[in-house]
C-alpha cells in the first residue's frame, strides 16, 4: 500500500543512503532532483499507492559539501551558521577525527598538502579525499612566504578579514590568479609549503579546526554526534 523511502534531501556526494545530508532545501539531485520526485508520485497516484518518507531533522553531514558545515569549518563562532550545530565553542578548536595516522605521523609523512581553487580564490588542506577550507584569516601565514609581491600583500587584507569580507578578498585573488605568473607562483607556494612541516604546521595551528587521530573522537570530540557516527554532525 506505500512505498517506503530513505531521506530524499540532498546528501553526501555518492551516498548510498540519504541519512548524510548536506541540504535541506533540495531532493538530492543524485537520485533525480525535483523532477524525478514529481514522477515518482505521479506513478504512485497512478497506482493509488501513498508514501512513507523517512525525514531525519537532527543531524546533516559533517563534510565540507555541506555548506553550513564548510561556513563553520571557515569561521566557527563567526559563521552566520555557527548555531545551527550542535558544537562546544568553549573548546579553543573545533576537533575533526579524520585522519588514520597520528597527526606527527601524517605531517611527516607528506600525507597533508595545501590546495589553491583558482575559481573560488580560496585555499584548503587536501587529505585523502578531504578538503578541508582554510580560515581566510590564516592566510596571512602562507602569503607571507609567496615570492609574487602583489599576492603577499593580500595577506595583512585577509588577517582583518570578516565573512563578508573575504569573499570580495577571494574574488580579487582569483582574478589575479588568472595570469599564468601569479597562478604559477601561487602554485608553487602551496606546494613547497606542503613540503615543508615546519611551514605547514603553523598554518594548522591557525585554523578553527583540529585535525585529529580517528581513535580520538570518544576522548575529545567538540561535537554533538548521531550515535557514534563522526561523520554526522548533530
Amino acid at each position: 500500500g506505500h512505498l517506503y523511502t530513505s531521506p530524499l534531501f540532498a546528501a553526501r556526494p555518492e551516498s548510498t543512503h540519504g541519512y548524510d545530508a548536506i541540504s535541506l532545501r533540495q531532493i538530492d539531485p543524485e537520485i533525480g532532483g525535483e523532477d524525478g520526485f514529481a514522477r515518482l508520485v505521479e506513478a504512485l497516484q497512478s497506482h493509488a499507492i501513498g508514501h512513507l518518507l523517512d525525514f531525519v531533522p537532527n543531524h546533516m553531514a559533517a563534510h565540507e559539501s555541506n555548506d553550513w558545515w564548510r561556513s563553520v569549518l571557515e569561521w566557527g563562532p563567526e559563521s552566520p551558521m555557527a548555531r545551527i550545530f550542535d558544537i562546544d565553542w568553549n573548546e579553543r578548536r573545533l576537533m575533526l577525527p579524520i585522519l588514520g595516522v597520528p597527526y606527527g605521523d601524517a605531517l611527516g609523512e607528506d600525507d597533508l598538502s595545501l590546495a589553491f581553487d583558482p575559481d573560488a580564490g580560496a585555499f584548503s588542506l587536501a587529505y585523502a579525499d578531504r578538503s578541508l577550507p582554510l580560515t581566510p584569516p590564516s592566510y596571512v601565514l602562507l602569503l607571507s612566504h609567496c615570492g609574487d609581491r602583489a599576492v603577499a600583500e593580500f595577506g595583512p587584507e585577509f588577517a582583518r578579514s570578516d565573512p563578508a569580507s573575504a569573499e570580495t578578498l577571494k574574488s580579487r585573488l582569483a582574478d589575479l590568479a588568472r595570469t599564468p605568473r601569479t597562478a604559477s607562483a601561487i602554485s608553487e607556494l602551496a606546494e613547497r609549503v606542503s613540503r615543508d612541516p615546519a611551514l605547514l604546521h603553523p598554518i594548522l595551528e591557525a585554523q578553527i579546526w583540529r585535525i585529529a587521530y580517528w581513535r580520538l573522537s570518544r576522548q575529545a570530540l567538540t561535537y554533538r554526534r548521531f550515535f557514534e557516527i563522526d561523520e554526522l554532525v548533530g
